[in-house]
C-alpha cells in the first residue's frame, strides 16, 4: 500500500506547474456544537458545494480511512487564494482493487475552468497508486460529457475508467497532460490580468 507522502509527493509532480492546491479532506463529519477551527472551516467549505453523488463524507484528520478492507478518501482543491472550491470523495475496495467515487462537486463560479478535471485525475492517480483495475462512477445526465470528455466509457448506468483499456488509459492521460497545460495558462493568464489592473489602479 502506498505511503502518505509518497502520495503527496506524486500528487504535488502531477500539479507542479498549475496554481491550484489538492489536499486531503481534513473536516469534520458534521458542524456539532463545536468552536470555530481550521477543521470546522473546512466542512463548512465542502459542505456548500453543489456535490453530486451519494454518502457523506466522514471525519477525517488527514484525508483517509482505513476499515474493513476498504480505504476511503476525500481530496480537495484549492484556488489560488487557498479557497475551497472543489472536492471528490471515493473508497478503494482493496481486494477487489476497485476505486468507486461517490462524490464530485465544484462550486459554480469555478466549474468549466478544470478543477473537477484536477479532481478527478488526481483519484486516478492515487487508485493507480493502490494497484486498482478501474475506476467507475455513477452520473447525472449533465454531467456525462465532462466523463466522457475524460476517457470515461459510459456501461449501462456508471462510467469507467479500466486501467486494463490502454486505448482509454491512453486518452485519459492526454486529457490529464491537456488540462494541466490549459489550468497553468489560465492561471498566468489570470496573473497578468491581475497585474494590469493594479498598474491601471497606480495610474489612476
Amino acid at each position: 500500500m502506498p505511503r502518505e507522502r509518497y502520495i503527496r509527493q506524486v500528487l504535488g509532480n502531477f500539479l507542479t506547474d498549475a496554481q491550484a492546491t489538492v489536499q486531503g479532506y481534513n473536516g469534520r463529519a458534521s458542524q456539532k456544537d463545536v468552536a470555530d477551527d481550521a477543521r470546522t472551516e473546512t466542512y463548512n467549505a465542502v459542505k456548500r458545494l453543489p456535490i453530486v453523488g451519494s454518502g457523506n463524507i466522514p471525519d477525517m484528520k488527514n484525508g483517509h480511512i482505513e476499515e474493513f478492507g476498504y480505504v476511503t478518501r476525500c481530496l480537495t482543491v484549492r484556488d489560488p487564494k487557498a479557497q475551497i472550491v472543489g472536492a471528490i470523495y471515493f473508497s478503494i475496495n482493496l481486494a477487489a482493487k476497485v476505486c468507486n467515487v461517490n462524490l464530485l462537486g465544484v462550486a459554480p463560479e469555478y466549474q468549466k475552468q478544470h478543477f473537477g478535471a484536477i479532481l478527478l485525475q488526481s483519484a486516478v492517480i492515487i487508485a493507480k497508486l493502490y494497484d486498482c483495475k478501474n475506476v467507475s462512477l455513477c452520473s447525472v445526465a449533465s454531467a456525462e460529457g465532462f466523463y466522457q470528455g475524460q476517457g470515461l466509457v459510459k456501461r449501462d448506468s456508471r462510467f469507467e475508467l479500466s486501467f486494463q483499456d490502454s486505448q482509454s488509459l491512453v486518452q485519459f492521460e492526454k486529457k490529464a497532460q491537456k488540462t494541466q497545460k490549459e489550468f497553468t495558462l489560465q492561471s498566468l493568464s489570470s496573473k497578468v490580468s491581475q497585474m494590469q489592473r493594479e498598474v491601471l489602479a497606480f495610474l489612476s
